[in-house]
């Protein structure tokens, strides 16, 4: 029985950053041994890697954003 589980961009787009820059002669296969991730997912990370890229930046906007609010509201609030 195989076990799946969603994992997060963060961890996704950390494979990949690693896949190019220490484990580029290994391949996939090695990668996914290394990280407990399947070989098709690493491959498909980074067939994708442009929209996880994407799907980061924008988790990363969105977070900031409700920072900021909340930092201009308690601003507001307080005085």
């Amino acid at each position: 029985m195989r076990i799946t589980f969603l994992l997060s961009i963060n961890f996704s787009f950390d494979i990949i950053s690693c896949f190019y820059y220490t484990l580029k002669v290994i391949g996939n296969r090695a990668a996914g041994r290394e990280f407990n991730v399947a070989e098709s997912s690493i491959r498909e990370w980074r067939k994708n890697e442009q929209r996880l890229r994407c799907d980061l930046k924008s988790i990363f906007n969105r977070t900031l954003h409700t920072v900021t609010n909340s930092l201009l509201l308690f601003h507001f609030l307080k005085f």
